[in-house]
């Protein structure tokens, strides 16, 4: 469905023309290597590998250098690999320069706030440390711990000196008899006295300030002129710095293309696949590089399990995300990212409809999007889209449920709205529908595992298996059977209807082993007893997920419910008060509901999707198409 079709082809030349034809598989974009091949390349002969002077360059330039643009003249990747060493070492240097003053300013500047605290003393710090009789120490408190310290001192033998507040604390020196050292030691530390770390060996506070403050601006002119030497040298060599590196990274690429290919003795062979509309392009262009033999394939003529290669249309492609989320399909399977689109976008409606709070999902959804960048910012998008359409059907504006009869009047001659959510008689259609909804979407992930069943020529997935036409048989049987029961008060289930519908397809599955061994041929082996016991409660199983599915999904019409009843909650609240407090209540209830609401539904139409719908045809364990040169070389 959306799974593009892919060829495999082989690529094969003399050993001396491999740079040319990997050069031509990279630039292509859409060349997918067969891992398998890997292995036995073991022995490849190599060009030198990523030159380590690439890997010491990028992290010096200012900005990455674009894939697009030109390269050294073909052969010259020496020269290119020369440039960019010297190119290498000119800006290790000036980064080494600029790391080497950046972190001298760093250390000048916590000098500078350190003694800037205490500058107003302007203190002479060597003829203060050299005191013998009066013990001197600087440092802060907290500002209303520094209240105390004058309380605290009951003896009167400190003298304390403040010098500036900052951040809530106060710096200050103090003095004290050098033989009550250590009852003022004990006191300050008891408050919390946090010291300052002063060099001993200024001689004015002040003046030293303004020494760092000159230093410091000699370094950022020094700084101010590596930076102008850097963009001058980037101005007059960035050209020929973007085509080295580009030359280098082609290089690099080549060698991780060549640890997929085998070589034998002066000739090469290279496999792996490419899309299908693709291949008559891949092959001119080799063509046009050197004489090679090119040969395509049906995608599982290679040892290696073809990758998978999606192309959803634009509505749908936000949604590959949540299948992704619970795995990549397998070459030949169907890509579910339509039908999780369709099915999401509208169970999403139905569950939370409502115009306004529908618009407010999707404006949110645009500014996750556009701010972030969010895959998840596209699908809310959409959903919000859907809930505002279905509020439209529901008559329900911000919770406000009657707003549209006018609309509804003008457009369709209705009185009011055409669906009263709460009504007691409209509650029972809704959950009604929402078992039918269920049938309907369980039904269609059934036609689709027979469809793919078929497409892959499993018989015993198509015959006999839960989910092929036995099940579906069985399921539509008992659905339609209840349905006619309960909607029409007319039973079908006679005798042949329930021999012929319900009893043979559960056989059918029950036996499913041994009649997929006869109409394959295999000759399989099966030990009856095991397999009687484990095939029953199988069965069981399988009989008790349809029920189980199914009922899942009454949490549709549960939702469509508790919407209405949410938002009847929040003007019940509101009708409490009046004037202004009246729409701070209902505005803050709208918010609140539609981040919790959307928040649940999101949740529950995903766990649908996954358990209800996805399990019944959907395996995964594909692994995605990654072309190399695209997404870069893979390794």
């Amino acid at each position: 469905m959306a799974i593009r079709a892919l060829n495999s082809v082989s690529v094969s030349g003399s050993a001396a023309s491999f740079s040319a034809a990997a050069r031509v598989l990279l630039r292509s974009g859409c060349f997918s290597p067969d891992p398998e091949q890997r292995a036995s390349a073991a022995s490849a002969p190599s060009s030198g590998g990523t030159p380590a002077v690439l890997e010491r360059l990028e992290p010096l330039l200012p900005e990455p250098v674009e894939d697009d643009g030109p390269l050294f003249p073909e052969g010259t990747e020496e020269l290119a690999a020369a440039e960019a060493g010297r190119y290498g070492k000119r800006l290790a240097a000036m980064a080494e320069r600029a790391a080497r003053i950046k972190e001298t300013v760093a250390a000048l500047e916590e000098k500078l706030t350190a003694l800037s605290r205490f500058a107003p003393a302007d203190f002479d710090l060597c003829e203060l440390n050299s005191m013998r009789f009066t013990k001197f120490r600087t440092g802060s408190l907290p500002q209303r711990r520094f209240e105390k310290l004058a309380a605290a001192d009951t003896d009167g033998r400190m003298i304390v000196l403040p010098c500036s507040e900052d951040a809530g604390r106060t710096y200050f020196a103090v003095f004290s008899p050098a033989r009550y050292a250590e009852k003022t030691d004990r006191l300050l530390d008891d408050l919390g006295f946090e010291e300052a770390d002063l060099p001993a060996d200024v001689a004015s506070v002040a003046a030293e300030c303004e020494k760092i403050r000159e230093r410091i601006a000699l370094y950022k002119k020094e700084n101010e002129d590596n930076e102008a030497a850097r963009r001058e040298f980037f101005d007059a060599e960035g050209e020929r710095l973007g085509a080295a590196v580009r030359t280098l990274r082609e290089e690099a690429e080549q060698e991780a293309v060549r640890a997929y290919a085998s070589f034998d003795e002066d000739s090469f062979t290279l496999s792996g696949w490419v899309p299908r509309d693709e291949a008559d392009r891949v092959k001119a262009a080799l063509a046009r590089a050197g004489d090679f033999t090119v040969k395509f394939g049906a995608p599982d003529d290679l040892s290696g399990t073809p990758p998978v290669l999606l192309k959803n249309p634009r509505v749908f492609s936000p949604f590959s995300f949540f299948v992704e989320m619970f795995g990549t399909p397998a070459y030949g399977e169907v890509d579910p990212t339509p039908f999780v689109a369709i099915t999401y976008i509208v169970l999403f409606g139905v569950m939370f409809g409502d115009l306004g709070q529908g618009l407010a999902v999707s404006l949110v959804g645009w500014l996750m999007w556009r701010i972030k960048k969010m895959q998840l910012g596209r699908i809310l998008i959409r959903c919000g889209f859907s809930s505002a359409f279905f509020g439209l059907i529901y008559g329900s504006v911000f919770g406000f449920e009657h707003v549209l009869d006018p609309v509804y009047h003008a457009l369709f001659g209705l009185e009011e709205k055409p669906i009263e959510v709460m009504a007691p008689a409209t509650a029972g259609t809704i959950i009604y529908a929402a078992v039918g909804v269920g049938v309907a979407l369980v039904s269609v992930a059934m036609l689709i595992n027979i469809f793919v069943c078929a497409r892959r020529r499993d018989l015993g997935g198509l015959l006999f298996s839960p989910n092929g036409l036995p099940g579906l048989v069985f399921y539509g049987a008992v659905a339609g059977g209840m349905g006619s029961l309960l909607l029409f008060g007319q039973s079908v289930f006679s005798v042949p209807y329930v021999i012929c519908l319900i009893v043979l397809p559960l056989i059918l599955i029950f036996l499913r082993e041994p009649l997929t061994a006869l109409v394959t041929r295999s000759g399989e082996k099966i030990e009856w007893g095991n397999y009687l016991a484990q095939s029953f409660f199988e069965l069981f199983e399988s009989v008790l997920s349809y029920v189980t599915n199914t009922m899942s999904f009454l949490r549709v019409g549960a939702f469509v419910l508790v919407h209405a009843g949410m938002m009847t909650v929040v003007f019940t609240l509101a009708n409490m008060s009046s004037g202004v407090a009246w729409w701070i209540i209902v505005a803050v209830g709208n918010v609140v509901v539609t981040a919790i609401e959307g928040l649940l539904v999101g949740i529950q139409v995903l766990r649908l999707e996954f358990y209800e719908m996805f399990s019944r045809f959907f395996e995964g364990g594909g692994r995605p198409f990654v072309p190399i040169g695209k997404n870069g070389a893979k390794k």
